[in-house]
């Protein structure tokens, strides 16, 4: 038996018979199935899009606060699920998607302090992770480096095509996919010293997420939004 959506798309008036069309106006069921047969379309391309945004493609922007957070390792896109992402201990992607140009404060930690407290919603100024100041990094990660903190955080901002901290920002579907590439990571806590991925000794990282914003007098810095995102290397 052959898929209606494929009878349609062949004949969009094919489940009228003969004699329908004899005795009826042609014009008004034209119509009516054409409109039949658009609504079906419509539904099936809004079924494919959720079923890709399950599948960690890029959300759709109405589904966005102001940002939102992937992961993809090998060229393939690995699935974020109930805040715990699955990957080797190789060289990996964070993917932010912004709806406009902005900055997210990150911080990247091998203790679960800051990722616990994010997580039963302690207020910003309670998280341990961005309690110090924010970290200075050169613009477009040429080191492709990840720099783990138990008090400081990343600032990732993308502002325009030269000045950001992305290995490669694109404009998909009017997000803006900002790629940033994790090939190695430093204890800025400790050593200072840069060891690749493969050569870390911890089998997880935590990861928490801010979008803040200050007052107009500076004296207050508030949350927008958060994400935490326990990774686990296998």
């Amino acid at each position: 038996m052959k898929c209606p959506f494929i009878l349609l798309a062949q004949n969009p008036y094919s489940f009228l018979n003969t004699e329908t069309l004899k005795h009826s106006n042609t014009q008004t069921l034209k119509r009516g199935y054409m409109q039949r047969f658009i609504h079906c379309l419509l539904f099936f391309t809004f079924f494919l899009t959720m079923i890709g945004w399950a599948w960690g493609q890029i959300p759709p922007q109405n589904s966005m606060t102001y940002f939102s957070v992937g992961f993809s390792q090998d060229g393939k896109i690995i699935p974020v699920t109930n805040h715990q992402v699955v990957l080797a201990k190789r060289p990996f992607t964070i993917l932010l998607y912004l709806k406009q140009p902005d900055g997210i404060l990150v911080n990247a930690s091998f203790a679960p302090q800051s990722f616990k407290q994010a997580q039963t919603g302690a207020p910003l100024t309670d998280i341990e992770g961005f309690s110090d100041l924010g970290m200075a990094e050169e613009p477009f990660n040429p080191k492709t480096l990840l720099m783990v903190s138990a008090i400081a955080p990343h600032y990732w901002y993308y502002e325009h095509d030269t000045h950001h901290r992305f290995n490669q920002v694109t404009l998909q579907n009017n997000i803006l996919v900002c790629e940033r590439i994790v090939g190695q990571i430093m204890d800025r806590d400790a050593s200072k010293t840069m060891k690749s991925i493969r050569e870390i000794k911890e089998n997880a990282l935590y990861l928490v997420f801010m979008k803040t914003e200050w007052t107009p007098d500076f004296r207050q810095q508030y949350e927008k939004q958060r994400e935490f995102i326990q990774v686990l290397f296998r």
